[in-house]
């Protein structure tokens, strides 16, 4: 997952015009498996635990920004409700640790 960026400025207004685009990214790759506690047409509803890994990188080495990546236990849960022939709505939230939470909304439609 793309977990987007935070920018940074300072106070200062010199230093935030030295680096004017300062930023750390942060990429979350992660390994999951699910289980369907309730599965009841139109709706089923699911578990998922597994391992995720979180990595940042900042967009200019003068940040002074220590490149990491961390192994980290990883949850999730959601929903899919069919609504109409091949349509779904998809309700999740994932949680990595205590770094990140996603709470996630689609549409999907399936082709048989």
């Amino acid at each position: 997952m793309d977990a987007g960026e935070a920018s940074l400025s300072n106070l200062n207004p010199a230093l935030t015009a030295l680096i004017d685009d300062a930023a750390i990214t942060y990429k979350i790759p992660s390994l999951m498996a699910g289980y369907i506690l309730w599965e009841n047409a139109p709706l089923d509803v699911y578990v998922k635990a597994g391992v995720s890994s979180i990595s940042t990188k900042a967009s200019d080495k003068r940040i002074g920004h220590k490149k990491e990546t961390s192994v980290q236990f990883a949850l999730g849960a959601g929903m899919h409700y069919s609504f109409a022939k091949s349509w779904q709505l998809d309700l999740g939230l994932d949680s990595y640790d205590t770094d990140a939470r996603v709470v996630s909304l689609g549409i999907s439609r399936r082709f048989d």
